[in-house]
C-alpha cells in the first residue's frame, strides 16, 4: 500500500511538472505575442488619404446614373478591400480592420451602402449628397487619425 502511494505520488508530480512547464511556456507565448503597441505606418496612412479622396469624388457623381459610373465605383471599392486586407494582418490592428468593415458593409450607411443605395435609385439628389458626403469624411477622418496617433 505504501508503495502504489509513492509511486502515486511520484506520478502527480511528474503530471504536475510538465503541466508547469507547459502553462509557463504558455504564458510565455502568451506574454511575448501581447505585443499593444499600435505603430504608425506610411503606407496605411497614405492609401487611406487617397481612397478618401477617390471615394468623396466620386460620391459627387452620384447625381448622374450609377451605370455611368458602375467601372469607377468597383474600383474604389476594390481600393478600400486592398486596405482592408491589409490592415486585416497587421498586428494589433484589431480597431482599424473593424474600422474598414463597416466602411465596406453595405447594410451601413457609409461607403459601401452609398454604393448600395446609389444603384438601387440610379441617382442620388444633391442634398442626399451632401449629407451623405459629410458622414463619409468623418469616417475617414477618424480612420486616418487614429492611423497618424500610432507610434512613429
Amino acid at each position: 500500500m505504501n508503495n502504489k502511494y509513492v509511486v502515486f505520488n511520484i506520478m502527480i508530480k511528474k503530471i504536475l511538472s510538465h503541466s508547469i512547464k507547459a502553462g509557463l511556456l504558455l504564458l510565455l507565448f502568451i506574454l511575448s505575442s501581447c505585443n499593444t503597441a499600435l505603430y504608425f505606418d506610411q503606407y496605411a496612412y497614405k492609401e487611406s488619404i487617397s481612397v478618401k479622396v477617390e471615394a468623396l469624388s466620386l460620391m459627387d457623381q452620384a447625381t448622374e446614373d450609377y451605370s455611368k459610373h458602375k467601372e469607377k465605383a468597383q474600383e474604389v471599392r476594390l481600393s478600400m478591400l486592398k486596405i482592408y486586407e491589409y490592415e486585416k494582418y497587421r498586428p494589433n490592428n484589431e480597431e482599424s480592420t473593424k474600422m474598414w468593415a463597416l466602411m465596406l458593409n453595405p447594410e451601413k450607411n457609409l461607403f459601401q451602402g452609398f454604393l448600395k443605395r446609389w444603384q438601387d435609385k440610379s441617382r442620388m439628389s444633391e442634398i442626399f449628397i451632401k449629407e451623405a458626403k459629410f458622414q463619409m469624411e468623418e469616417a475617414f477622418d477618424i480612420i486616418i487619425g487614429f492611423e497618424k496617433k500610432k507610434i512613429k
